[in-house]
Formats: C-alpha cells, structure tokens, sequence
C-alpha cells in the first residue's frame, strides 16, 4: 500500500513521510523513481519473487538497470558481480534459472536485486526464512 503498487488500495487520508516527502501525495513517475532505487523490497517467497523465464544475471541487470540506463556494459557487470558477492554467491550462477538453485540460493538472489541500488530504505518481508541457519547469522 506505501509503495502504491495496486491501485485498488488508495489511503484516502494521512501521510507516509519518507525523507520529508509525502508519498501518499507523489506522481506515479516519482513513485516508479523511488521503488527499488531509494526504497526496494525482499519479498518472503524468491520464487514466486524471480522471473522463471529468465537467468539470473538478466534479472540482477535489470534491477539495476532499470534505475541506471545510461550504465556503461562495465559498471552494470560491476555491480552485479558486487551484488553478489555481498550475498557470498558465486558469479556461475548469474548464467542460471531460478529452478536450477535452491530455496537458499534464490533467497541470495533476491536480497542481492534489493541491495544493488543501495536503498536508502530496504524493506524485509522474512528475508531469511529459506536460508540455513549459518546464512541467517551472518
């Protein structure tokens, strides 16, 4: 609902302040700015999270991308490689489907696509429930 997602669900009154600035009362061209640059998200579910379509270095672009298109080829590289690295995933999996890693490796995943903007405001919906419990301490 803060993130105006569906529009079947408009508060009708109140505020949700992020940095001073009223997100209730934004444009959708800035709120569509903000979702997973400033603010981005780590759904409970990674594979119902991930395109099953597509490998996951296309996906991990993407995220990135899509908030960076004038991205030389170097630095999206760069950026996905350290994307995963942080998440201590090895860069062969880039060339793989979701279908092809386990529940864990997808949770990996997912946190590296809501950490590659660097948020300012990451939002975790139980990012940690599909990874084993030495992954979950760290």
């Amino acid at each position: 609902i803060i993130m105006r997602l569906n529009p079947r669900f408009k508060p009708h009154n109140g505020e949700v302040l992020f940095e001073t600035t009223n997100l209730l009362k934004e444009s959708e061209e800035f709120m569509q700015h903000l979702r997973g640059n400033a603010i981005a998200y780590i759904a409970q579910d990674p594979l119902s999270s991930l395109n099953p379509l597509h490998k996951i270095g296309k996906q991990l672009s993407e995220a990135y991308f899509l908030h960076h298109k004038n991205a030389s080829q170097t630095l999206l590289k760069e950026k996905v490689l350290n994307a995963m690295k942080q998440v201590q995933l090895d860069e062969k999996f880039l060339d793989r489907y979701p279908y092809e890693l386990s529940g864990g490796q997808r949770q990996r995943v997912c946190i590296a696509m809501g950490i590659i903007n660097a948020p300012k405001l990451l939002i975790c919906d139980e990012p940690t429930t599909a990874l084993d419990a030495q992954i979950q301490n760290q």
